[in-house]
């Protein structure tokens, strides 16, 4: 039985002005378009790509896709429609993502990260809800990750496709830097529970404060020496000027001020001149 959406080995049974026929074991024929039959002969064994042309007929390739039938892949988006949108997965057909699959809206030129199933047509469809072709990460994994974000809910956290294959957490309360849909992560493991994995993207505290002291003190430099965030400043203030919480903030400050290279009250930081 042909498997569509994946490969298969065929015999080339019979060639014709369009293609070589080729065919399974229960004697089921299907084309390979003629310009991909070159060296090969009546008789041989193809490993071919079986999914439809744009007249929903079977058809055969040589080529090799980015994603198979329930596999995930971050594929670019090359058209939009009313009714979705058309991905690149490197064949002649671009492949649909029907609008309601989608999961944010999405932007030609960009990519997302999808999942191939067969749709109640028998026809290959792009998903971005891909949590449930996602595997729990095996007890043997290294505690060090690193994977896609591929969907946000606000009260939980940014979800994690760690090496294309499992599912991953990264709490609210874990986020730190320029997280988004699509952004690369590394991280390590912070806890287990059941098939669920929490996963944080800081480094150790020891490590993220110096990461941390480092950055603050930058963005001082590109600001000329001074922001306008202090002691009792509010967090979405320093949240939207630093990109830290109001704690990471105090504790970047506070080793700043111990090394003499701050000053600091209740509304701004300035940066000292320890040449005077």
């Amino acid at each position: 039985m042909l498997k569509l959406g994946d490969y298969n080995n065929l015999i080339a049974y019979n060639k014709t002005k369009h293609g070589i026929y080729l065919e399974d074991e229960e004697k089921t024929q299907i084309l390979l378009p003629s310009k991909e039959c070159k060296d090969i002969n009546i008789g041989d064994v193809v490993n071919v790509f079986v999914y439809k042309d744009s007249e929903d007929r079977l058809i055969a390739t040589t080529k090799r896709p980015l994603i198979r039938a329930y596999e995930i892949a971050h594929l670019k988006v090359v058209d939009t429609s009313k009714i979705g949108a058309f991905l690149d997965w490197g064949l002649d057909r671009d492949l649909f993502l029907p609008f309601k699959e989608q999961l944010t809206p999405v932007n030609r030129g960009k990519k997302y990260f999808v999942a191939l199933y067969i749709d109640k047509s028998e026809r290959l469809c792009a998903t971005m809800k891909i949590r449930q072709y996602l595997k729990p990460l095996p007890e043997t994994h290294a505690s060090d990750v690193e994977g896609l974000i591929y969907n946000y809910v606000q009260e939980l956290g940014y979800f994690v496709a760690i090496d294309n294959k499992y599912i991953g957490l990264i709490p609210n309360r874990e986020a730190y830097g320029e997280l988004a849909i699509g952004a690369h992560i590394t991280g390590r493991i912070i806890r287990r529970d059941g098939d669920n994995i929490y996963i944080s993207v800081r480094k150790k505290a020891k490590d993220q404060i110096l990461v941390d002291t480092e950055k603050l003190n930058n963005l001082l430099i590109e600001n000329g020496g001074k922001l306008d965030i202090g002691d009792k400043s509010d967090p979405q203030k320093i949240k939207e000027l630093t990109g830290f919480s109001k704690n990471e903030f105090k504790r970047a400050a506070g080793r700043l001020y111990k090394e003499g290279s701050i000053i600091i009250n209740d509304e701004n930081i300035m940066l000292t001149n320890k040449e005077d």
